[in-house]
């Protein structure tokens, strides 16, 4: 097993796509857009990550709840972009590191090895707040390069 994980993020037109070094595989390219449905006490939680919007648009029309890129600079949302982005990561490793990682629950407590660049068309335009928002969404033992 390697000493850090390492995933690169790339955010543009209106796709993502992850990669990492440890890979054998191509590039794997998903839909931007996430799903948010109403959950306890009124707040919305993400209901879909990385599926086809034609696929999942009624189900999210009839939970009332809503469709958003959170990572296009009209709409950026640093919550749910972090949570997108760090979701992605851990079923990205768990994939690669099987025979590691046999349980989500036991790699959350292994996320100290991981390295992220990430890359988000727009990103250097936003204001200062949102981008530090964004940052402070990760667990704090992440390395982090965000372009």
């Amino acid at each position: 097993m390697p000493k850090f994980f390492e995933l690169a993020v790339t955010y543009a037109d209106e796709k993502l796509t992850l990669h990492s070094p440890e890979s054998t595989h191509a590039k794997t390219v998903l839909p931007a857009v996430v799903g948010l449905v109403p959950g306890k006490n009124k707040e919305e939680v993400i209901h879909s990550v990385g599926i086809p919007v034609d696929i999942v648009a009624k189900d999210i029309n009839e939970r009332q709840g809503r469709l958003v890129d959170p990572f296009a600079r009209a709409t950026f949302d640093p919550r749910v972009a972090a949570a997108v982005i760090f979701y992605l990561a851990m079923v990205e490793r768990q994939r690669l590191f099987p025979e590691w990682y046999t349980s989500r629950w036991r790699s959350f407590f292994f996320v100290k090895d991981f390295h992220l660049r990430i890359s988000i068309e727009g990103y250097a335009a936003l204001a200062e707040p949102l981008k530090r928002k964004f940052v402070k969404s990760f667990p704090r033992s992440i390395r982090l390069e965000i372009r």
